[in-house]
């Protein structure tokens, strides 16, 4: 959100919250000893160290939707508002595609690259889900100018992509399809983040930020959340209870393909998405490092993936040379001091942006032009 949508406050915390969850994920499956994964207390961090991709998927629908509100009569095809919001995505497919380069190097890339490592280039990742599925959308919003007609098409789409998950993933579309858009439908060649189920989660919250929209015009927010928490809640126990009941409880193909896999992390950041409003209600629209670091989720996400798995050091990453051999407190440690230098960039950042715009512009200019000349000259 920008810094003038403070009353969308709640939105960015849950968002900075999921960024630093993200990163302790992230250093957790990179670095800790494989022994300590099988307790308890590491199934249950684990459970929430995986609601941070459901709630960034979910956000990118909710602020699509809250954008789309503010913006629907300058909504068409080929719009101002349309182009700028088309090359945003493009922008983030970009960066996606970019992460998983196997070589900063184009002669490199030009004579090095076998099929595994291209492979590796065209498995999908959350932003390649996140910009697709909002491309999708913006196009769906250009065409369909009847806003009642536009959620009927989302709610069709999220019903849809709950229902074909089962079909995509047990069916080898790399017999019909070439690896790269295959990738995008199920998750045999290794893509974290197919759009089927995944997608389904941007879909939801474009649904919920819609809903929310009406309450808030009827000045029922106050409402709104409290149905919503009361359905998380029920969401979140059903399908935990389900999972422990269910004779699949340990069959990790069978809940990422169950629409109970859904239903339980969906109910999960309905509950978050709420205590964080109510959090912005009692404490206010106060500036903080959750909110900051909400605001500049995609540098965060970007950097903290570079020091990890970034090949810096004579062409290995730090997930490469540590590898699994961390202990909990190791990981803990490491976690932190990521975490805040993560958080202190994002600080920096943002105070050179609210200072000067330009300033801004020429070092992220610079940035690209450094990168480029190193990656044609490497």
């Amino acid at each position: 959100m920008t810094k003038n949508s403070s009353r969308f406050g709640y939105i960015d915390l849950l968002r900075g919250w999921a960024v630093i969850v993200m990163i302790e994920t992230h250093v957790v499956n990179a670095f800790l000893y494989p022994l300590y994964r099988e307790n308890k207390i590491f199934s249950l961090i684990n459970f929430m160290n995986g609601i941070v991709a459901p709630a960034f998927l979910f956000l990118a629908g909710y602020s699509f939707m809250i954008m789309l509100n503010k913006k629907r009569e300058q909504i068409y095809l080929w719009s101002p508002v349309f182009r700028k919001t088309f090359i945003k995505l493009i922008g983030i497919l970009f960066v996606a595609y970019l992460l998983r380069i196997p070589y900063f190097s184009f002669e490199r890339i030009i004579n090095g690259v076998d099929d595994k490592l291209l492979s590796n280039f065209l498995k999908v990742d959350i932003l390649h889900c996140i910009s697709t599925t909002m491309m999708l959308m913006l196009f769906i919003a250009s065409i369909i100018k009847n806003q009642k007609i536009f959620i009927r098409i989302i709610l069709g789409l999220l019903i849809a992509f709950l229902s074909l998950t089962g079909f995509m993933w047990l069916t080898n579309m790399q017999n019909y399809l070439p690896l790269g858009i295959a990738n995008y439908l199920n998750s045999s060649q290794g893509s974290l983040f197919p759009l089927f189920p995944w997608s389904s989660f941007i879909f939801i919250g474009a649904l919920a930020s819609n809903v929310w929209l009406e309450f808030r015009e009827k000045k029922k927010e106050d409402k709104y959340f409290k149905i919503l928490i009361s359905s998380g809640l029920i969401m979140a126990i059903c399908g935990l209870i389900y999972q422990y009941l269910s004779q699949n409880e340990n069959d990790t193909l069978f809940w990422r393909i169950s629409p109970m896999f859904f239903i339980t992390r969906i109910g999960v950041v309905f509950i978050l998405l709420s205590l964080f409003w109510y959090w912005q209600k009692i404490f206010g629209d106060k500036k903080s490092a959750v909110l900051i670091s909400g605001n500049e989720s995609l540098l965060l996400y970007t950097l903290h993936l570079l020091v990890i798995y970034g090949m810096f050091f004579d062409e290995e990453s730090l997930s490469f040379i540590i590898n699994k051999t961390l202990l909990p407190n190791e990981v803990m440690i490491f976690s932190i001091i990521l975490i805040l230098v993560m958080i202190v960039t994002a600080i920096l950042w943002s105070k050179i942006k609210n200072r000067s715009s330009r300033l801004s512009a020429i070092i992220k200019g610079g940035i690209v032009l450094v990168s480029l000349l190193y990656f044609f000259t490497n």
